[in-house]
């Protein structure tokens, strides 16, 4: 599926942006992160004991690292040495590495790449863990640490993975008896697709995609982009992004890496020379999101390594995003845009990083979230009203959608936008996340889930100047919010089904805007079955032109992500694979 459509998106960022620290709790409960929950589903033990039957352990008692491969580098921190520091703790234990929601081809390469060490190797593509156990977020997120009685099928214990020092291997391995049972909401409940969608029959145009060598393989996709001949992809595999161009013959060819270069990758060391080789082994690239700059140069939104020292004599590691630009010809460095304005308010803001948008020579812009929960508890939030997103006061003060910053200096110029109403009504601020979409001197810009399209000019973005209704929120569907259930994100999962829409991809011009949408049918967001609607607007009437259900061409497919290319007239596609075979398929409407 489109990787770019991430429920709660900003809430998960935050998992990665807010340090664990222990708690009061004592044992076990306090090496485990506070924000990504897991439990075992009672009357469950029959599916435990099936899922590692194939595990030929000397014990009964075996350790898993349950984890999506390539999801999050960083919170891969500790699985180089993950097997070691368990085998001090006890020398006899036994680890199964579950690699889950990913490709098995795709996640044996990963565990090949990264060099990940265990005792057996299990890997889940069909969803099986979820017949017992239960998150409380829609998609595992991060790495989860199982200690599992194999016989007895009973998972007796379970947590986000947030600390490797020993101790916590100490407190794994010494935990006796058996954490309870426990179901959060269902993340997988399925809803009926919305009745206004239009069926019609499709054309598709099929262009397979060469790889440049048998390790290569393409995990979720983040982003990935088109441009007459060119295609650029990030995803979770690399820690580069990849740029093909198609030839007469229809087929995309692996034609350069996009990474960054020498001068690029170490910009933000700021290390004693003696310690520059230290750092470099901890430092990670994550590509974010692709793009063709209004100038017709390749964007490749990533994550740098800014490393310093702290006071204590430690190295300090965060991430620092910036716009790698490259030549769509010649794939030539070009300058590198900076966006270091993000340092400056980091704990008044969270900043979405997938969504950064060039708009012209001088102006980049990135989706902006007022810092709220969870990044702040629920008791820190208690003097600050307009900071808490489940009270009137956090609605009623300033909520910008945006950040504008000069693309020569990387330095903020301004922030602006405003939330829709329905964020309001639902108490759904966690769903503010922004898209935007350059067209010369103006753009368009949009919360995905919302359904509504603002357009204004660059000179004055506070300005509005037209708004588009993509789709109509479903009513029915609508829930009057549960005060029971603030500050949790089962609050969150009561609203997946009104939310059910959100676009993915935009393209402004002057007479169209084109969108397009991801229909979800239920909340297994890695479901590769997944459906796109596709919408033109008449700008000059605002009235819906076009409508129709883009869906996979064969059964046996998986759709990876989708997107309308950056041609004057966009192109719908979708990135597939089937049988280890990727291509991109266009698709239009059957005779048009």
């Amino acid at each position: 599926m489109d990787r770019s459509i991430r429920l709660l998106l900003s809430l998960l960022m935050s998992v990665v942006l807010v340090p664990f620290t222990a708690s009061a709790q004592s044992g076990i409960e306090q090496y485990f992160s506070p924000y990504g929950r897991v439990a075992q589903i009672e009357g469950t033990e029959a599916a435990v004991k099936s899922y590692f039957a194939d595990i030929a352990s000397r014990s009964d008692t075996i350790y898993a690292y349950l984890y999506i491969p390539g999801q999050s580098p960083r919170l891969e921190f500790a699985m180089d040495k993950y097997d070691a520091l368990l085998k001090a703790a006890d020398p006899d234990a036994e680890l199964v590495l579950v690699s889950v929601n990913c490709r098995r081809d795709v996640a044996r390469k990963y565990n090949a790449k990264m060099g990940y060490v265990a005792d057996f190797y299990l890997y889940d593509d069909s969803l099986g863990y979820l017949d017992f156990l239960s998150f409380n977020t829609p998609i595992p997120y991060g790495g989860y640490a199982l200690k599992v009685d194999k016989a007895g099928g009973r998972v007796l214990c379970c947590g986000a993975f947030a600390s490797s020092s020993p101790a916590f291997f100490d407190a794994l391995v010494s935990f006796e008896g058996a954490q309870p049972f426990h179901a959060y909401s269902d993340n997988m409940v399925s809803y009926p697709m919305p009745d206004d969608v239009s069926y019609v029959g499709l054309d598709y145009a099929v262009c397979p995609i060469e790889l440049p060598d048998s390790l290569y393989a393409i995990a979720r996709v983040s982003s990935f982009s088109l441009k007459d001949d060119l295609l650029v992809v990030a995803e979770d595999f690399h820690d580069y992004g990849s740029a093909f161009r198609c030839g007469e013959d229809d087929v995309f060819r692996f034609v350069s890496r996009l990474e960054p270069d020498g001068n690029e990758r170490y910009v933000y060391f700021d290390v004693p020379d003696s310690l520059f080789e230290v750092a470099r082994g901890g430092a990670y690239y994550i590509p974010l999101a692709t793009s063709f700059l209004p100038d017709g140069k390749i964007g490749l939104v990533i994550d740098l390594p800014r490393v310093f020292l702290e006071e204590g004599g430690g190295l300090a590691y965060f991430n620092q995003p910036v716009v790698l630009v490259r030549d769509a010809g010649t794939f030539e460095p070009c300058r590198m845009i900076e966006l270091t304005g993000i340092n400056d308010d980091m704990y008044e803001y969270i900043y979405d990083f997938s969504n950064v948008c060039v708009l012209d020579d001088d102006n980049v812009m990135i989706s902006v979230l007022k810092l709220s929960w969870p990044e702040l508890t629920r008791e820190e939030l208690a003097g600050m009203p307009a900071n808490d997103c489940f009270k009137d006061e956090y609605y009623d003060s300033s909520n910008p959608c945006f950040q504008m910053m000069d693309r020569h200096t990387g330095r903020r110029k301004s922030r602006f936008g405003r939330l829709d109403e329905v964020l309001k009504a639902t108490r759904c601020a966690a769903f503010h996340t922004h898209i935007a979409a350059p067209n010369g001197d103006e753009f368009a810009y949009a919360n995905p889930i919302t359904g509504i399209v603002h357009v204004a000019d660059i000179a004055t973005p506070d300005d509005v100047k037209d708004d588009y209704k993509v789709f109509d929120l479903d009513s029915s569907r609508m829930i009057v919010p549960d005060t029971a259930k603030f500050y949790t994100l089962d609050y969150y999962n009561d609203y997946n089904a009104y939310f059910c829409r959100r676009i993915t991809s935009m393209k402004l011009r002057d007479d169209k805007l084109y969108v397009l949408v991801n229909v979800l049918t239920g909340m297994n967001l890695y479901d590769e079955d997944l459906v796109y609607e596709y919408r033109e607007v008449d700008r000059s009437s605002g009235e819906v032109v076009t409508s129709l259900m883009v869906t996979k061409q064969s059964e046996g497919e998986s759709v990876l992500s989708a997107t309308l290319s950056d041609d004057a007239v966009p192109r719908i596609a979708y990135l597939s694979e089937e049988d280890g075979d990727y291509s991109i398929k266009f698709v239009t409407e059957a005779g048009r």
